[in-house]
């Protein structure tokens, strides 16, 4: 076979987890006689061991239209689908890494257009970012670009076809999350190539006479806070923790500094070593100790179980399939530290039985890991899912569309609007233009002209109700079975109906799709970016639109049998309050990975005329009618609406006006000040954090 892993991770390269693996698997696959390549960021060498070909994603030469959301990430993807295209290889096996959504354009356009044709695309589960947050506890910690990065991710991993995981936990915890079918998910687990087995040498009579190992990275994802608070409580044995710092104490510094900051004599704290040193180490040490809260399928255990070490591994997680509890190692609950002390002190038991489990330790990860096997498992997956790809028949079904204009006063550029419907490239539609009582004086003969330029065309007259009720007329007089919604100063990409249709049919489960849209100032034709939908995430909500855009496309059937339009109250954020009702409804769309649609930015817009001076009030009805039902959530959302950015607008006026801070933070900072010099400091900032808190 020919295939490809994308990955901007490779060992020697970049990165760690992904990138051993990556390495490990080309290996792999290339000894079997497959031809092998990657595709990863730049910079990279040309040639590296295991695959026939590297191919590095380059950015443009030319600058891009910004997409407005999601970057650089959904940037980045966006680049690996055209390079994968501009290659222009047919691959048998195409795979993904799930790390910050890569592979989410290919995908899509695979999913919707198959427009790698019979090529098996796959994304490997490793370690979604939200995971990664949340065991790190760091949720609270995150901005608005990571938010979106998680919800690219989930996207990406909802709706991929083919989806890996090394371990059962894994897939369970992911598919749980998302809700999606566990028995959709393929089990892969991860190649290696693994060093010789060091039998433990002369056996300990006590705990006491060797030293503890744990050796990863120093985050709070892998148990190592409770580890340490464990061997607190175990003074008379010795452990010794070797990894990199990470930046993940609960305010964001140091975790090595906060996990010192009371320090246990017993606890030995070192830098990450050499690799060659490191193994030296661990095999100095019967046991070896990480007790993750949660794990997919660690190289550290499979290491340490290779070198015969008798491991306690977190059970949350793919180290409980690794082990074999009390034959090949131990399991332990990472998130409990009287636990860890539980399993650590009965050990006792079994001190005449380490070499054995060493062995079975060894033996046990060498059968799981085995590069043949994942051979195997690769070319029987693959095949299989080739055999469903091409038992597909693509649908021939042109059901009608009908794209809703409504007109009120766009008398400069409706006429480029309706063309652009005129010039779909579907041909089953019907264009519905809503007079919503226009007061031009010439609309009568606007309009006579419109419905002559094509048989397509039906005018349709209603009394002035504004935009969304404009729309809601043409849901109730529609007779396709989809809808368009096109502005009357916007336009539609020659495409678009056809591309929609061919992805609500190629996704039955989908109610709506939403296209890229260009934005573009009208008075100077610029470029202003591209609004690339992201999937909903309830938080977005107070801030801005995120999910999709006037010109969107629907199965009418899922307006009406849900009850729902646009809400006429809401002044040009009635797109919003769809997307958040839809939502809640359990709703799903699906984002066209192509610019479909180029949206006029002017001064007199609707949004600029009416919306700004209203903000927070309409805000707030978005928030009454459509956000919760919670009433006392509602309440403390209005709240932050109305007082957002209150205190940042008043440091700015107030240092503009007087040159210094207003009078109140000056108050607070004196005071604190004072705390610390009466040695009262610590409670200052216990105060300060039980304010964060609570």
């Amino acid at each position: 076979m020919r295939i490809a892993f994308v990955s901007r991770e490779v060992v020697g390269v970049r990165g760690g987890g992904i990138g051993t693996y990556v390495a490990e698997a080309g290996k792999a696959l290339t000894s079997r006689g497959h031809e092998v390549w990657l595709f990863t960021d730049e910079p990279a060498p040309e040639r590296i061991e295991g695959f026939a070909r590297v191919v590095v994603v380059r950015a443009s030469e030319t600058p891009r239209i910004p997409f407005l959301y999601g970057a650089p990430h959904y940037e980045y993807a966006y680049r690996v689908h055209e390079t994968l295209q501009a290659s222009g290889v047919s691959f048998d096996y195409v795979e993904f890494a799930d790390y910050q959504a890569e592979g989410l354009v290919a995908l899509r356009e695979q999913q919707l257009f198959r427009s790698y044709g019979d090529t098996v695309m796959a994304v490997t589960l490793h370690s979604p970012s939200y995971e990664c947050y949340r065991y790190n506890g760091q949720l609270h910690r995150a901005n608005q670009l990571e938010w979106e990065t998680f919800s690219l991710e989930d996207d990406l991993l909802r709706d991929v076809e083919f989806l890996n995981s090394p371990s059962l936990g894994l897939r369970d915890l992911v598919c749980d999350r998302l809700g999606r079918d566990r028995d959709d998910v393929a089990i892969v687990r991860y190649p290696m190539e693994l060093p010789n087995a060091v039998p433990i040498g002369s056996q300990p009579e006590s705990l006491a006479d060797f030293e503890f190992v744990y050796f990863g990275r120093i985050e709070p994802r892998k148990g190592v806070a409770e580890l340490v608070d464990a061997f607190r409580r175990m003074p008379d044995l010795r452990l010794r923790i070797i990894g990199a710092d990470t930046p993940f104490s609960p305010y964001g510094g140091s975790l090595r500094e906060w996990l010192t900051k009371q320090p246990a004599a017993n606890v030995r704290v070192d830098d990450a070593l050499p690799r060659d040193e490191l193994l030296r180490v661990i095999a100095q040490s019967p046991v070896c100790i990480l007790p993750s809260r949660f794990e997919n399928w660690p190289n550290a255990c499979i290491e340490a179980m290779a070198l015969g070490r008798v491991v306690i591994g977190g059970r949350h997680g793919g180290m409980s399939e690794m082990i074999v509890d009390g034959e090949s190692g131990f399991t332990v609950d990472g998130e409990d530290a009287d636990d860890i002390v539980r399993v650590v002190r009965g050990l006792d038991e079994y001190l005449a039985r380490f070499g054995e489990i060493g062995a079975n330790a060894a033996h046990r990860i060498r059968e799981l890991a085995d590069p043949a096997a994942y051979c195997d498992t690769i070319e029987r997956t693959v095949a299989a899912r080739a055999a469903t790809l091409r038992a597909r028949e693509p649908s021939t079904a042109e059901p009608l569309v009908s794209i809703v204009i409504p007109f009120y006063r766009d008398r400069d550029t409706v006429d480029a609007a309706v063309r652009s419907a005129n010039e779909q490239s579907y041909a089953n539609l019907e264009i519905l233009v809503v007079n919503d009582g226009s007061p031009l004086e010439d609309a009568a003969s606007i309009l006579a002209r419109i419905e002559g330029s094509d048989s397509r065309v039906r005018v349709l007259h209603k009394e002035n109700g504004g935009l969304s009720s404009a729309r809601n007329h043409g849901i109730r007089h529609a007779k396709g079975e989809f809808l368009l919604f096109l502005d009357a100063d916007n336009a539609l990409r020659p495409d678009y109906a056809r591309c929609a249709v061919a992805a609500l049919l190629a996704r039955p489960d989908a109610g709506f799709a939403v296209p890229h849209v260009r934005f573009f100032d009208d008075a100077t034709g610029a470029d202003v970016g591209i609004f690339n939908p992201l999937p909903f995430v309830r938080g977005f909500s107070l801030m801005i639109n995120r999910f999709g855009d006037a010109g969107a496309f629907f199965r009418k059937q899922t307006l009406v049998e849900l009850g729902l339009d646009y809400d006429e109250l809401l002044i040009s954020f009635e797109d919003w309050a769809l997307w958040i009702d839809l939502a809640r409804r359990g709703v799903r769309g699906c984002a066209l990975p192509r610019v479909l649609y180029d949206y006029r930015m002017r001064v007199d817009s609707m949004m600029q005329a009416d919306a700004w001076p209203n903000f927070r009030a309409l805000i707030g009805l978005l928030i009454e009618r459509h956000l919760t039902d919670d009433q006392e959530e509602r309440e403390l959302l209005w709240m932050l609406n109305q007082t957002w950015g209150r205190d940042a607008k008043e440091f700015d006026r107030v240092r503009e006006e007087r040159g210094r801070w207003p009078v109140r933070y000056v108050f607070v900072d004196k005071v604190y000040g004072l705390a610390k010099k009466l040695g009262l400091g610590g409670v200052a900032d216990r105060l300060g954090r039980a304010l964060r808190r609570h």
